[in-house]
């Protein structure tokens, strides 16, 4: 959980960041942190780069991949609103049967990088 140097206040008070409609990554987090359920504002940032900086200028709070922030928190940039509260998601990879011939190398080239790059609980 991340939010722009400088900034807290209250979950409410403050937008979240959400990939798109179906995440509700940030919602279950406050449920498992807070104990309640919650629905904040939010601002839809469909790709990971742009969720990041949102997240660094100050637009709103999120959760993000650990190797997405790694290198913003360690700067500064962001910052963890609650520390200790991680939450695991697990990596989905989703091709079609029509497809996944011609994607093959690319399926491999994925599952190797997250081996190498994401946590295995």
């Amino acid at each position: 959980m991340v939010f722009g140097r400088g900034d807290g206040g209250c979950l409410v008070a403050r937008p979240c960041l959400t990939f798109n409609a179906k995440d509700n990554l940030q919602a279950n987090w406050i449920e498992n942190t807070h104990g309640v359920r919650l629905a904040p504002t939010t601002h839809f940032l469909p790709t990971g780069e742009a969720f990041a900086i949102a997240a660094q200028i100050g637009l709103g709070w999120g959760i993000m991949p650990e190797p997405l922030a790694r290198a913003p928190i360690t700067s500064g940039a962001l910052v963890s609103l609650v520390t200790d509260t991680d939450l695991d998601v697990e990596f989905e990879w989703q091709v079609s049967r029509v497809m996944a011939p011609a994607l093959a190398s690319l399926t491999s080239a994925i599952r190797l990088a997250a081996r190498q790059e994401l946590i295995s609980s």
